[in-house]
């Protein structure tokens, strides 16, 4: 991957909270598209951080003051937003307790308050929450008393909870409780996270003014990690979260590293880890990117996908499935998806066909 515009290096210098001062000014004395580093700012959730490191410049006359007043909005209405959803959440973690269950919170809220330590840095739009599976019947009976609405069409109660991820809830904001950090189906079969050991490891937090739960640094790191193939590697900002738990926290990479064996998500948090060292400059050990990495023809078709991931939403009908394959450890296993994947298109072909 070659990022050469000094637009883009701009933004990739300034998505970070301790960013390099000195290289800013460097790329801002040359002649910038101000409209593509504002609109790409905002595609990839990070004009707040924009804002906070160019603010630094404000005065020496190297940021136009039409694209300083348009991050500064952006700020501003960013902290607006969360502190209203800090709000929100404040009560719903308010009536999970007095009910007696345990709420880790994942994510944007977990990490403005926590690990950017300014709300307004860190833009999200939904709440996540996660709790225990055997408390989820009780914690959606407590939502639906708050007066949300299970938002059937995004996360369907029958399917979610088969599969067992999340179920989406609407009111003037979203909240979606989960109860494991990943999708049980054909994509995700081969990893063997164990969420009683990451609910073992949680720690206590203030979190809106309410004490609470957060996952520990390292299994933040993973579900960060996963969560960003979920996506398809293409907004920066989640990329900016794996980077800061890592500069924010003593992270224990061992532990990453015999969890990432014990879990089978070693390729997950190789692509994770290397794109936030390699882009924001994160301090990953050598040696524990060289335990993860996958084989080298992986990574070459895995990087195929992925030339200018940052910076294009081009995806094919194939994308999907061949970056999950990519992302399965084993052999045998990659093997095994390959042999299902063809026979549910061969099934679905001849459903088709045979309703015609």
């Amino acid at each position: 991957m070659h990022y050469q515009s000094k637009e883009d290096l701009l933004l990739l210098s300034c998505a970070r909270t301790d960013a390099n001062m000195s290289r800013i000014k460097e790329i801002l004395s040359s002649p910038l598209n101000w409209d593509y580093i504002i609109v790409n700012a905002q595609r990839h959730g990070i004009s707040p951080l924009l804002y906070h490191n160019l603010s630094s410049f404000e005065n020496d006359t190297l940021v136009p003051e039409k694209a300083m007043k348009n991050l500064r909005g952006k700020y501003y209405a960013t902290l607006a937003k969360n502190m209203r959803l800090y709000d929100e959440l404040h009560k719903v973690l308010e009536s999970y307790r007095d009910a007696g269950i345990d709420v880790i919170v994942l994510k944007g809220a977990a990490l403005a308050e926590n690990t950017y330590h300014d709300i307004g840095l860190r833009s999200f739009e939904d709440i996540d929450i996660l709790v225990r599976e055997d408390d989820l019947q009780k914690a959606k009976r407590i939502i639906l008393a708050g007066g949300y609405t299970l938002n059937e069409s995004f996360s369907p109660a029958a399917f979610s909870e088969k599969y067992g991820c999340d179920l989406h809830y609407v009111k003037d904001i979203i909240i979606e409780i989960h109860w494991d950090i990943i999708r049980r189906r054909i994509y995700n079969l081969y990893t063997e996270i164990k969420i009683d050991e990451l609910w073992k490891n949680a720690q206590s937090a203030k979190i809106a003014n309410t004490n609470a739960l957060v996952l520990a640094p390292e299994d933040m790191l993973l579900h960060l990690c996963v969560h960003l193939s979920k996506h398809g590697y293409n907004r920066l900002i989640w990329l900016c979260d794996v980077s800061e738990v890592i500069g924010h926290y003593d992270i224990n990479w061992e532990h990453i590293l015999k969890n990432a064996n014990k879990y089978r998500v070693k390729a997950y948090m190789y692509y994770g880890l290397q794109f936030a060292s390699r882009l924001l400059g994160a301090d990953v050990p050598g040696h524990i990117l060289q335990e993860l990495k996958p084989n080298n023809l992986q990574t070459k078709l895995f990087y195929s996908l992925h030339k200018n991931v940052l910076f294009s939403n081009k995806r094919n009908i194939l994308y999907k499935p061949l970056l999950k394959l990519l992302l399965i450890d084993r052999t045998r296993d990659q093997l095994r998806f390959l042999g299902e994947y063809v026979f549910r298109i061969c099934l679905a072909n001849f459903y088709r066909i045979m309703s015609k």
